[in-house]
């Protein structure tokens, strides 16, 4: 290549590379700029003083002696006051109550934490802290829910997000289905965990199915259950108080 070739490619360049680095940049601002508030899925998880959902709640557990104990219950949670964490943040409390009839009166059960950043969700249940939910929502999308507590990585997984659904007679307009644990295995052991969130309400519905099977010879594959529980919860009325 000659001098005058040599001159003209580095004119060139100076002209048109500084033009595509500044293009570049003004694409990556835009495309952040461009995700909104709903687009990011904050709306999955409102979080303020008074706010509550109630639930019905069928929990099945299996014992080791072969025993089977059904329970019926109504649960209620109620996001009480708000106060400053230790990495500065605020936190809410979750104020947790039950009752098996809905003629008697709330019993406080327990009191989680919850904290929400722009980032994610996470949800301090008996002092073990679980990401719930991560910003921006994408289907497809997966974290570690124990990426604050001691347990081994647990992958989540966004099933689907913003999709109307059915639940019982029930309709939502735009959900996020979260996939916790999904091994339908019915020789060893069935762990299937999800939840389900609306848009301006929470969760309104949570199932955990963990059942270990009998596994000597005479049984294995007979899913036989040796120990585990069956849990289900489904939102019947929520507001703010």
């Amino acid at each position: 290549m000659n001098k005058a070739h040599i001159y003209r490619f580095i004119i060139i360049s100076l002209i048109i590379l500084p033009w595509m680095f500044a293009y570049f940049l003004s694409g990556c601002e835009n495309s952040t700029s461009e995700i909104t508030p709903e687009e990011m899925g904050y709306r999955f998880y409102p979080l303020e003083q008074g706010i509550y959902r109630d639930y019905k709640v069928q929990r099945i557990q299996y014992s080791v002696l072969g025993d089977q104990d059904t329970l019926d219950y109504f649960l209620k949670e109620q996001v009480a006051d708000s106060f400053i964490n230790q990495a500065g943040g605020i936190s809410y409390k979750l104020k947790r109550y039950t009752r098996t009839s809905d003629t008697l009166m709330w019993k406080l059960d327990s009191v989680w934490t919850v904290t929400k950043s722009t980032t994610n969700v996470v949800v301090v249940e008996n002092n073990v802290p679980f990401v719930k939910l991560i910003f921006p929502v994408m289907e497809k999308k997966q974290w570690d829910g124990n990426a604050f507590n001691i347990m081994s990585e647990e992958l989540y997984t966004y099933e689907y997000a913003f999709q109307p659904i059915v639940i019982g007679e029930e309709s939502y307009n735009s959900i996020l289905k979260v996939i916790q644990q999904d091994n339908p295995d019915k020789i060893v052991m069935t762990d299937i965990r999800n939840e389900i969130y609306a848009e301006n309400i929470g969760l309104i519905y949570k199932e955990s199915i963990i059942l270990h099977y009998c596994t000597d010879n005479e049984c294995l594959g007979d899913m036989i259950i040796e120990r585990g529980i069956d849990y289900r919860q489904q939102l019947i009325e929520y507001g703010k108080e």
